[in-house]
């Protein structure tokens, strides 16, 4: 009886501590795969730092490669630039010298005769006799003497067939035999080749001292303007270069921050990797060693059961025999049916507790019977409490590794209780977030198309505009619509019905007019006189008066002088331009606008201002007449009314103010002028009536 007790005991206890054992296993198990994850993840981190870095390292050396590369096209562009400047400014002497031979040959009556060479295919270029002339024309670059080849046709045949050129569309430039050559020049040269040599005559047509002293001053003006654009290139490309080296330092700067965040992330995971590993193999080891604990403890409890059943199995066989010999001692011994045992709560969930197992009898065969324990108290959940893992806070967030285009964000935390005996896991160590997602480049936002304006003009077809401000500007190398284009600015034709044959201006039309009239040598003593008829009559025509129409007068050769500030006197102003003097000498149209600019700034703020300009040929100085064009369109309407075929129209319509249509017309002679004055009229005057 003793030893089925103490096999029941035994059994429980066995029971009991295979459980106990295979929580402990698994515990053990669990912490071992989450330390394997935990390395896992570490593992799969570093490899993508590294491919991170890796990308990096090349990238760097791209920005590298792409700066040096740029750096040495700089280099070139300014050793092109510099030697095409200093080529250019070879000609300046020369232009200056032909000039005062042409003032001196002038002084006394007589031009310098001048030779018409015509190909076979019936063109032509022009040419100095005098051979110490054309010897010097000769030395000067093929850009000096096509502007010479331009100013000696110009003076030869005036406004009558010429179409003027400018530096401004000689842009194309390359290298031939060490000397600057353009491709308008080589093509020349071609064309010479090809329809056999010139043959030279004296010209027909006679060119005047004031023509030829003006076409003159504006070659001498043209190299000036070729040396300059050239310096303003050597400028605009040093200043390129500057932004092209300042962009890529920033690129170098920015992406060396990158590789620095990462090769830190690399080392902090790289330390991360070896406690991980550390921790995976001591997980290893415990989980082998308890293992080999669970399967010997059971095995030697399994043992003690096999030898208590042994004990039951001898003891039962002994009692067999004795009832062989004494057959009455089997009605004497009797046993107890008991259920089996029946656990109750553990007083402790771990780390040892008390509980009492109890059992009943069954089948009690007799009064004096003797059954076993039916109660017992022993220990349980002996096992240690499992210990959850605790991880300090999360630090703050590095720095994006990129600042558009989409970048990396991490944010670290250390174990400070590592979990045991089947605590909870613990968390990643290491965390990334995306980042710097917006785009590098944005274009601009444009807002909403503003309400169409006022028709412009009340007759021969006026316009209408509308605009797209912009909401938003660009960023980085985003691309914004210019304020002019088609995107940005619309227009619509309005008023398409013709004038009268004579009109004025309306009687409360208020505006400041500035007429700007060109009396240099190519005009010539009747030409002027019809640019001052075409002037009285569009003066005429507007309402000069005290708070309507203010008018001034300024006349330019070699230098502006004002004829007549802003008046409100229409007689004063028609008295000034009737006595106007025709000057004679070359065509300063910059020191012109810039008087009319300075006109313009001491007029009424309150009212639109115009600028008239009327010419037959192109401007000395083409530069400078460009940066004041510039500096008038912004305080005034420009206009140009042009005369002849010298005149380049493409400039003069850049030049004018927008839209062209209604601010540049060309005619082809000085009479033209007096058919326009209803043209100016309705151009300038947005409200007119019969005059």
């Amino acid at each position: 009886q003793g030893a089925k007790a103490d096999r029941d005991l035994l059994l429980l206890d066995c029971e009991v501590e295979k459980d106990e054992l295979g929580l402990q296993v698994k515990a053990v198990h669990t912490e071992f795969l989450n330390a394997e994850t935990r390395y896992s993840k570490t593992q799969t981190l570093l490899q993508d730092l590294t491919a991170r870095i890796t990308a990096t390292q090349a990238e760097i050396e791209i920005i590298q490669q792409t700066y040096n590369s740029q750096r040495s096209a700089c280099n070139q562009t300014r050793i092109r630039g510099r030697e095409q400047l200093a080529s250019v400014q070879k000609d300046l002497p020369v232009a200056a010298s032909l000039y005062q031979a042409a003032l001196q040959a002038c002084s006394g009556g007589i031009p310098p005769v001048l030779l018409q060479c015509n190909f076979t295919n019936g063109t032509s270029v022009y040419k100095f006799k005098d051979a110490a002339l054309q010897k010097q024309v000769s030395a000067m670059t093929s850009i000096g003497g096509k502007f010479m080849s331009m100013g000696l046709e110009r003076a030869v045949r005036g406004a009558k067939s010429f179409q003027a050129a400018s530096f401004l569309e000689l842009d194309e430039w390359h290298q031939e035999d060490g000397g600057m050559k353009t491709i308008m020049h080589v093509k020349h040269r071609h064309h010479q080749r090809q329809h056999g040599e010139l043959k030279c005559a004296a010209t027909e047509d006679k060119p005047t001292c004031d023509a030829l002293v003006d076409s003159m001053a504006t070659v001498q003006g043209n190299v000036r303007d070729a040396a300059d654009e050239l310096r303003i290139r050597l400028a605009k490309a040093d200043t390129n270069c500057e932004q092209i080296r300042a962009a890529k330092t920033v690129d170098m700067r920015d992406t060396r921050e990158r590789l620095d965040d990462f090769n830190t992330m690399l080392a902090d995971a790289s330390a991360q990797s070896t406690v991980d590993a550390t921790a995976l193999n001591s997980k290893e080891e415990e989980y082998k060693e308890i293992k080999g604990a669970v399967d010997k403890g059971v095995g030697a409890c399994w043992a003690k059961m096999k030898s208590v059943e042994n004990t039951i199995e001898a003891a039962l066989k002994l009692r067999e025999e004795i009832f062989k010999a004494d057959s009455s001692l089997a009605s004497k011994v009797k046993e107890c049916e008991v259920t089996k045992w029946i656990r109750g709560p553990c007083s402790a969930s771990c780390n040892g507790g008390v509980q009492t197992l109890k059992r009943e009898v069954i089948a009690k065969p007799s009064a004096d019977a003797k059954c076993p324990v039916l109660e017992v108290t022993r220990k349980c959940n002996m096992r240690a409490c499992p210990v959850d893992c605790k991880m300090t806070q999360f630090g703050p967030w590095s720095q994006c590794t990129k600042s558009c285009g989409g970048g990396v964000q991490t944010r670290s935390r250390t174990i400070e209780q590592a979990p045991l005996h089947g605590g909870m896991p613990c968390g990643e160590p290491v965390v990334q977030r995306v980042c710097g997602v917006k785009s590098c480049d944005e274009d601009c936002k444009l807002a909403s198309w503003t309400e169409w304006t006022g028709c412009t003009k009340q007759c021969n077809r006026g316009h209408q505009e509308r605009y797209r401000h912009v909401a938003r500007s660009t960023i980085g190398q985003g691309s914004c619509p210019s304020a002019t284009s088609l995107q940005r600015r619309q227009l619509r034709h309005c008023n398409p019905d013709k004038c009268k044959e004579k009109i004025k201006c309306d009687e409360n039309s208020e505006r400041d007019v500035v007429l700007v009239l060109d009396s240099s040598g190519s005009v010539g003593i009747a030409g002027y006189e019809m640019i001052k008829k075409y002037a009285v009559e569009v003066a005429t025509a507007l309402p000069v008066a005290t708070n309507v129409t203010h008018l001034g007068v300024i006349a330019y050769a070699t230098n502006a002088t004002v004829a007549q500030t802003l008046t409100d006197k229409k007689a004063d102003a028609l008295s000034t331009i009737n006595g106007l003097k025709w000057i004679r000498g070359g065509t300063n149209l910059a020191a012109a606008l810039s008087l009319a600019r300075q006109m313009v700034a001491t007029g009424r703020c309150t009212v639109p201002a115009t600028v008239i300009v009327v010419t037959d040929g192109m401007p000395m100085r083409k530069l400078l007449a460009a940066t004041e064009v510039s500096r008038v369109k912004e305080k005034a309407r420009l206009y140009f009314a042009t005369v002849g075929l010298a005149v380049n129209k493409g400039i003069y319509k850049q030049w004018s103010s927008w839209p062209p249509s209604e601010n540049f017309w060309n005619v082809p002679n000085f009479g033209g002028l007096l058919t326009h004055v209803n043209t100016t009229v309705a151009d300038i005057c947005p409200k007119v009536v019969d005059a």
